[in-house]
């Protein structure tokens, strides 16, 4: 009976070493495409990992994103309208500009994401982890934040402090 990595093929383990290597070395090139996410298949909805990667720009209008984890991509200027990343991890992930009208972001885990001048109107972040998110001019009129944790001060217009206050 063979061991795992035994059954491994030559060009998995060349990826394996690829990655390895790459990362120790922290050489940006290699990292970028040996650790390369295939942002198509997550937007396929076949892989849900697609940290750090780069959708700034997109239309994801609808897209059901449901629990995926996106720790580090950058959506900036991203259009999730109607939307849902519930339960989604966001770790450091950045919306700045992004559209998010009534996105379901309930339940996600947001610390230290990026929601600068973004358009949360009507979002959903039902007991959402805002801890350490910034929130700089971001539009948050008529958003649930019903049992969010968010950063400890908020720097968005007075209109987004008000709709902001917890239920």
């Amino acid at each position: 009976m063979l061991r795992y990595w035994e059954q491994l093929t030559e060009a998995e383990t060349a990826a394996g070493t690829a990655r390895s290597t790459a990362a120790l070395l922290d050489i940006p090139g290699l990292v970028s495409s040996a650790l390369a996410v295939d942002i198509d298949a997550f937007l396929a909805g076949t892989d849900r990992d697609c940290s750090g990667c780069d959708l700034s720009g997109r239309d994801l209008h609808g897209r059901e994103l449901k629990q995926s984890i996106l720790n580090g991509a950058k959506l900036g200027k991203v259009n999730l309208t109607d939307g849902s990343l519930f339960r989604a991890s966001l770790e450091h992930t950045d919306f700045n500009g992004a559209t998010l009208l009534r996105a379901n972001f309930n339940l996600v885990d947001a610390k230290w994401a990026d929601f600068s001048a973004a358009d949360l109107t009507d979002a959903l972040l039902y007991e959402a982890d805002l801890s350490r998110a910034t929130l700089a001019k971001a539009n948050l009129s008529g958003a649930r934040l019903g049992r969010a944790r968010g950063p400890m001060s908020c720097s968005c217009t007075p209109a987004a402090r008000r709709a902001g206050r917890r239920e």
